[in-house]
């Protein structure tokens, strides 16, 4: 199956409307509770982690759901269609606060969440699931993947340089009506950009056909866990959702009370988000001559040592930082890239061995492992910061500072080198098939 270039850019765009969203929340919503709402980081960090657990739980049975609906021919336009107007509401509901005390703004704030996740898990699921459900070559799927990372990048970039420097000034004041002003603007981008997958989703129900086996909950979760290398992508997927989101989670931190500069939050922030968006196309480019396992190693190991250079440069001058930053955003994009584009490789073996397309299922049960373990990440940083003596806006400790350190960037760099181990067990695995 070959799509239009245009198809391809509308698929992807999607992932740029699903950025303002998702990186807002990545990046921004543990400092924004800990230093606009007032709430301790240890509360901020649980309701991140119980949000993303329901958020994970959930997408296993969303994905059972589209996939049963595709085994009888029907497509995934009604969740596309309308699961981001819910999630843009409940986006914008996030910012809108009602009252000026940090208790009851956290329970305001743990339902809201809460509501948020259900309905973005509706749109999210889907729209991945489009990438492995597509028949496409595999050089299409990598295509692809690069692509929707470069719209993710790029609303990264939009958040950058848009919403991450009214958080350099830290006065509420002036940021309650500036962030829900943005959460209206990113729900109707999110909206119009989903969208655009509805005649994609259309034509790959029409090419797949109908699916030649039935389909039960216990085939449906067997299918899945009990194929070695989607089992092994899957762990690939936990262990570097767990560590590397942290770098990110951690940087206003690291600048305001490591390095006293927090007005270099932008400038970093737009450097890891440039270096992600200029991997996609080298990183395209390399996949069209390379074999897509060198590429994925590659990027690995160039992202542990971009790793270990902003640990070395975190007290250099700024602009040694800059470059440091852009590298790893470089690398840590190129290996995004390839782990999603790995997704079809591997719905295929899944298929091979079941006789059944679970591509939402493969889809869905990479999103609960992502988002668990990114909601893990956030609660063991929010309890090494409460516990280790972290007090917001305060002078801080040595050792809360050498936790801040640890936490931005010594434990990204365990979670990347596991996940190396983990991508050549796959490699091997998927050569084996």
């Amino acid at each position: 199956m070959d799509i239009p270039l245009k198809r391809q850019l509308g698929y992807a765009s999607g992932n740029f409307g699903k950025s303002l969203l998702w990186t807002s929340l990545d990046y921004l919503l543990l400092f924004y509770m800990t230093e606009v709402v007032g709430i301790p980081a240890v509360w901020a960090g649980a309701i991140i982690l119980v949000s993303l657990l329901w958020d994970a739980s959930i997408n296993p049975f969303i994905g059972y759901w589209i996939d049963r609906r595709a085994a009888r021919g029907l497509d995934y336009r009604p969740f596309l269609r309308w699961a981001p107007v819910a999630t843009a509401l409940a986006f914008v509901a996030l910012f809108w606060l009602p009252s000026g005390l940090p208790a009851p703004n956290a329970v305001y704030l743990f339902f809201a969440m809460m509501i948020f996740r259900s309905a973005y898990a509706l749109l999210d699921v889907p729209h991945n699931a489009l990438l492995a459900h597509m028949p496409l070559r595999g050089k299409m799927r990598m295509r692809l993947a690069g692509m929707r990372f470069f719209f993710s990048s790029l609303g990264g970039l939009a958040i950058a340089t848009l919403v991450a420097p009214r958080f350099a000034k830290i006065d509420e004041t002036e940021i309650g009506a500036s962030l829900i002003q943005m959460a209206a603007i990113s729900g109707a981008v999110l909206c119009f950009t989903i969208w655009q997958s509805l005649q994609p989703a259309r034509i790959a129900i029409i090419e797949r056909g109908h699916a030649v086996a039935s389909l039960d909950p216990r085939r449906f979760i067997t299918s899945i866990l009990g194929n070695r290398p989607a089992m092994l992508y899957l762990g690939m997927a936990a262990a570097f959702a767990v560590s590397t989101p942290l770098y990110a989670k951690l940087l206003p931190y690291l600048l305001q009370y490591v390095r006293q500069d927090p007005a270099a939050f932008p400038v970093l922030l737009g450097a890891l988000t440039l270096g992600q968006m200029v991997a996609m196309p080298v990183v395209t480019l390399l996949l069209e001559r390379l074999p897509a396992r060198f590429i994925g190693l590659s990027t690995l190991t160039g992202l542990a040592l971009a790793m270990a250079g902003a640990y070395w440069f975190i007290d250099s001058a700024i602009h040694f930082l800059v470059v440091a930053t852009f590298v790893l955003g470089f690398f840590l994009g190129g290996t995004i890239q390839i782990i999603w584009g790995l997704s079809g490789e591997v719905a295929d073996c899944v298929a091979d061995d079941s006789g059944v397309r679970l591509d939402a299922g493969l889809l869905a049960f990479l999103t609960f492992v992502q988002k668990a373990a990114i909601g893990v990440g956030a609660i063991v940083a929010g309890i090494a910061l409460e516990y280790g003596g972290f007090e917001s806006g305060a002078v801080q400790t040595l050792q809360v500072l050498r936790i801040i350190e640890a936490l931005a960037i010594l434990f990204p760099l365990l979670g990347v080198c596991a996940t190396i181990g983990i991508f050549m067990r796959l490699s091997k695995s998927l050569d084996q098939k």
